[in-house]
């Protein structure tokens, strides 16, 4: 079988579509040239997958394709990653009431 390299942006939520058999199973869609893959990834990966990438996130894809037409991921490199801003204005506890 022959692998392919190609990068492109996620459009697509990650989605964890079975784990019934042991083996998860992710499925999300990438832009590559202006057109849409449905792409695969199979066993621990996925997991890692789901917690590294977001949508919008840009990736290097080594894939093979398989009779559906659909993308299976083999290696993933993640080549630019979206920051969240998290903006923490500190504790939301009431203060502490002293007894005079």
């Amino acid at each position: 079988m022959k692998t392919y390299q190609i990068h492109g942006k996620v459009i697509s939520d990650i989605k964890i579509i079975s784990t019934s058999t042991g083996t998860p199973f992710a499925r999300f869609t990438l832009e590559h040239k202006d057109k849409p893959y449905n792409c695969l990834i199979a066993g621990q990966k996925a997991f890692n997958f789901l917690y590294e990438v977001k949508n919008g996130s840009f990736l290097l894809l080594e894939v093979l394709p398989n009779e559906r037409k659909q993308l299976v991921v083999k290696q993933y490199e993640l080549k630019q990653k979206l920051t969240t801003s998290f903006q923490y204005k500190g504790l939301h506890y009431p203060h502490k009431k002293f007894n005079r």
